[in-house]
């Protein structure tokens, strides 16, 4: 079977996975967690999402030049789009860091009242945690990037669904 039937059934695999973990994951996070934390969870993940959508699709846009120039053959092309996509997932993992610590210091005051002081502190644990996992997260698409550009679909959804039961 080639890369991308492979993918393609592998990529089916991996929805099922996906879905299939939400419906065990959830009432397990449910039973570890109550349900006034499970909410401020999906809060603070809610915002972080908002920041990550600070990505802007880059790393559509760098699969699709990197495969224009790996058809052609023009190596430095390849290497100098890698370089500049670096050098600009570095800039924007910096402004997601940067609009995070902003967030972060108006958590106490848009929420006084709403949350717990408790509830605070433990939100403001969480955003520190879910910010650091997103500032990392986003250069790292680059890799996803240059992984299906090389037609390597197997590894790369092999990886997502490692990825997705690891979590």
């Amino acid at each position: 079977m080639n890369q991308r039937k492979a993918g393609a059934v592998l990529s089916y695999t991996s929805m099922g996975i996906h879905s299939l973990i939400g419906f065990i994951y959830i009432p397990m996070l449910l039973l570890f967690l109550n349900k006034e934390q499970f909410g401020l969870y999906q809060l603070v993940g809610s915002m972080i999402a908002y920041l990550l959508i600070m990505d802007f699709g880059l790393a559509n846009t760098t699969t699709r030049y990197y495969c224009a120039y790996l058809a052609n053959g023009e190596k430095e092309k390849q290497e100098n789009l890698l370089a500049t996509m670096l050098i600009l997932y570095g800039v924007i993992s910096a402004l997601i860091i940067a609009a995070g610590i902003i967030f972060f210091h108006f958590l106490t005051p848009f929420y006084y009242g709403v949350l717990s002081s408790a509830d605070i502190l433990n939100a403001k644990k969480m955003f520190y945690i879910l910010l650091f996992n997103a500032a990392i997260t986003v250069p790292s698409n680059i890799f996803t990037a240059i992984i299906n550009s090389r037609e390597r679909f197997i590894f790369a959804r092999c990886l997502n669904i490692c990825n997705t039961v690891i979590q």
